[in-house]
């Protein structure tokens, strides 16, 4: 697994990435599984690692083709995007959950923001002057 997570293209990216700043791994990785048709609730990654930094980046490797109904890896598209109105639904999520970290704000159960993603469809049929509509992307998509 190290020479996948730890290879120098890798690095190089994300060196990339950070204008010239090579970057440093967490000493602890660890290979993210799921059973079939399981799921792991939709969250974002900066609310459990982040720990007050807003330079961390998380990636995800599939190491296979996998089918929608594997328990893929869902992108919530755009939602990485720094300059979005503050009239988008991206947006009001940034000043909401996505600004929380697990330790300091003492959330309680998963920390997930749902465990249904159609959640966030109804946050934009309830936002109907906001900006943009969240379209969801599995590794099969791109």
């Amino acid at each position: 697994m190290l020479h996948v997570i730890e290879n120098p293209y890798l690095y190089d990216i994300f060196t990339s990435i950070f204008h010239g700043i090579h970057p440093v791994t967490f000493d602890y990785k660890w290979l993210r599984t799921m059973y079939h048709g399981g799921n792991t609730g939709c969250h974002m990654d900066r609310v459990y690692m982040n720990r007050g930094s807003s330079e961390l980046l998380t990636c995800w490797i599939p190491l296979d083709n996998i089918a929608l109904d594997m328990s893929v890896l869902a992108i919530l598209e755009g939602s990485h995007r720094m300059d979005r109105s503050e009239n988008d639904i991206y947006t009001k999520l940034q000043h909401t959950y996505a600004d929380m970290d697990v330790e300091r704000d003492k959330l309680q159960g998963t920390g997930w923001f749902t465990e249904d993603p159609m959640e966030f469809y109804h946050l934009n049929e309830a936002c109907q002057s906001c900006d943009s509509h969240p379209v969801w992307k599995t590794t099969g998509d791109f």
